[in-house]
């Protein structure tokens, strides 16, 4: 064989290596399936709906056999027990989670030491993660969380989140306590923050990346095999109505509605509006997790006995006051939420759904007395009042016809809470009582016309 030959056929065995290579390298490729991620970003405020949220992406990503959960957090902390549902929900999952974090402070840390692996956008913050809670005090005596016991508590559910995810249990303390004095890192009476570039010292971080593009990329997942969880209209409306911030306006018109409606005759806009309000406020939290069904089924059966006071009942008794009862327990029962094992009820549990309740019951006495004051004399409020078609067919006569009627006596043809009907001569008139209740049957006498009604008050023969 010439070398001339020998030449050729070394060069067609190498090209057809190349060409084996190649149809390999692409089988390979097509063969292997792409890394899918499922994103659930945490941002803002961690408030009581967002658990729901976080779980329903979990199940998703675990449906759809997702490669990885990445949280992307960006928060500045929120409610403690909230983090612990979430971290709870994290790491109980089947799919390895990876935390990118942009902020992760306070209750944000915790979410993060919930996952596998944690990777920082470059100047990312992690830590602060001191509890502070209403009430919390260094006093033993004080009715109140001690701070010691707070802390102790809080910074073991971050130690225990650590060791089992393989994180730093040191730092993770050190996070919440700022007595542990942690060497080199943490000044004392501070909680421990970390810095990016810190931590990727620490190696409390698997890598610092520019950008989530970056991020991604390097842990192997396409931008094309990324889903983003969103929240819907439903999650987006728990999380409003469970701020103690919002759910005082829900409360305030519910309570308004209930007294408009407790105060006119008949079934008005007042009970409609007031009662979608209150149903709204309790489908809220029970989206957000925080009213069960006891606390719906209270509601009803308090608002249900209410109705047969207003409706069937003559005057205000027992039924009434049971209802209002139930209603104001319900509301309570719905906005708090039981203490972790091993801790009492105390007075930082109890104020804030105590202080929403009580701001909204404050404010709705206050605007039920304004109403009561200046409306009376609105085509708002007779509109409210009464519905009835005016026509002397029916007994009726117009509201300018009514001087007649000053001085004169009758009796109330139904209950008058301040509004009602009375008869008078044969005549039925929109009515206003000059002071409490007048129940239905009961004489009265006329005193005087006031926007369009007569004022009048309970008339006793002997006096």
């Amino acid at each position: 064989m010439t070398i001339q030959t020998k030449n050729k056929t070394m060069v067609y065995l190498f090209m057809f290596l190349i060409a084996a290579l190649e149809i390999y390298l692409a089988h390979g490729l097509a063969e292997k399936p792409q890394k899918r991620a499922l994103i659930i970003p945490i941002e803002g405020t961690i408030d009581k709906a967002l658990p729901f949220f976080v779980k329903r992406g979990i199940i998703k990503a675990e449906k759809a056999k997702s490669d990885f959960i990445i949280l992307n957090i960006n928060t500045l902390g929120g409610d403690v027990e909230a983090a612990l549902l979430i971290r709870d929900a994290i790491v109980d999952s089947k799919i390895k989670t990876v935390a990118y974090i942009n902020r992760a402070v306070s209750a944000g840390a915790l979410i993060a030491l919930s996952t596998d692996q944690i990777w920082m956008q470059r100047g990312g913050v992690i830590g602060a993660a001191q509890p502070f809670m209403l009430g919390a005090s260094s006093d033993e005596n004080e009715l109140s969380v001690p701070k010691g016991k707070l802390i102790s508590y809080v910074s073991g559910e971050f130690r225990s989140t650590a060791r089992r995810k393989g994180h730093n249990e040191d730092i993770a303390q050190a996070f919440v306590d700022p007595n542990y004095g942690l060497k080199g890192l943490q000044e004392k009476g501070r909680p421990l923050t970390l810095t990016d570039d810190v931590a990727l010292k620490e190696k409390f971080v698997a890598g610092v990346c520019e950008n989530f593009e970056e991020f991604v990329e390097k842990i192997g997942v396409s931008p094309s095999g990324c889903q983003k969880a969103v929240l819907t209209a439903t999650e987006k409306f728990a999380r409003f109505i469970s701020n103690p911030m919002y759910s005082w306006i829900f409360l305030l018109i519910g309570i308004l509605g209930l007294v408009i409606e407790f105060k006119t005759p008949g079934f008005g806009g007042g009970g409609l509006v007031g009662g979608i309000a209150l149903v709204l406020f309790f489908w809220g939290n029970h989206i957000a997790q925080m009213a069960n069904w006891l606390e719906i089924i209270l509601f009803f059966i308090g608002l249900g006995l209410l109705a047969l006071e207003i409706f069937v009942i003559p005057g205000f008794g027992l039924a009434g006051f049971l209802g209002i009862g139930l209603i104001i327990v319900s509301i309570f029962l719905a906005m708090f939420r039981m203490p972790p094992a091993g801790f009492s009820i105390s007075a930082w549990r109890l104020l804030p759904p105590l202080a929403t309740l009580a701001v909204s019951l404050v404010l709705g006495t206050l605007s039920m007395a304004l109403i009561v004051r200046f409306l009376p004399e609105t085509r708002l409020w007779r509109n409210l009042s009464l519905q009835t078609e005016m026509s002397s067919s029916k007994g009726h006569v117009a509201s300018v016809d009514l001087s007649f009627a000053i001085g004169r006596t009758g009796f109330a043809e139904s209950v008058l809470r301040p509004s009602g009907i009375v008869r008078i001569d044969g005549a039925r008139m929109d009515a206003i009582s000059q002071g409490g209740y007048i129940q239905a049957g009961t004489k009265v006498k006329v005193l005087r016309l006031e926007g369009g009604s007569i004022v009048v008050e309970p008339y006793n023969e002997e006096a």
